[in-house]
């Protein structure tokens, strides 16, 4: 019996499948902190109102801080908060909730690209199984190559997955910025033309087979 080892590979892309908006929303140093809570809770509204008709995960991180104005030898009061939801790709609201958060004078907003877990584990799954065709193929070369015939999967070793080093998972739709954080001034409302479809992201799954041959 010979023992014959290969590495079977498999090369593939996947399609980000899930955007992702990240909004920064926040108050100027305001002397009283009420005043700096009630304006960002309005500013707050504005954003969710943008970023409605998602389904998606849709988080929240607020924070406060207080610092003194030495020139004015005052205390300072801000309040902000980072907001990110997420929308399938072709969603529509995706496109109406970027130029609604264009519109806003009091936000800045990035936007970026990411897999959702099913569709990395389907293209995960359809890559293995030709890593495993690569692999006997391989195989069975070798086999014929010293007159014998395969007889016997004797290994498999847990499969890899590589994303690509070409593309990242946020390309494909560039980062954009609105406005500098002003609460006494609003934007007016234009469309900003965005990429809605992401570039394909390279993938590679590796595997190490053993087979028996005679």
């Amino acid at each position: 019996m010979t023992d014959i080892n290969v590495f079977g590979t498999a090369l593939g892309q996947i399609a980000p499948d899930i955007a992702v908006i990240s909004v920064t929303v926040g108050t100027l140093g305001y002397t009283s902190e009420q005043t700096a809570k009630e304006k960002f809770s309005k500013a707050l509204a504005k954003v969710r109102a943008a970023l409605s008709g998602t389904d998606k995960k849709f988080e929240k991180r607020a924070w406060s801080r207080i610092w003194h104005d030495d020139d004015k030898d005052i205390d300072r009061h801000q309040v902000s908060a980072l907001v990110t939801a997420k929308f399938d790709k072709g969603d529509a609201a995706l496109k109406r909730a970027i130029d609604a958060l264009a519109s806003l004078g009091d936000v800045s907003f990035t936007t970026s690209w990411e897999v959702s877990p099913a569709l990395m584990k389907a293209t995960r799954d359809e890559l293995l199984a030709q890593a495993v065709t690569d692999a006997k193929r391989q195989a069975e070369a070798i086999a014929t190559a010293v007159g014998e015939k395969l007889v016997s999967l004797k290994m498999v070793a847990e499969p890899e997955l590589f994303p690509g080093a070409e593309n990242g998972s946020d390309s494909g739709i560039r980062a954009m910025r609105a406005a500098p954080m002003d609460m006494g001034r609003v934007q007016q409302s234009e469309e900003i033309d965005v990429d809605l479809n992401p570039e394909p992201i390279d993938m590679s799954v590796r595997i190490a087979v053993s087979y028996c041959a005679e």
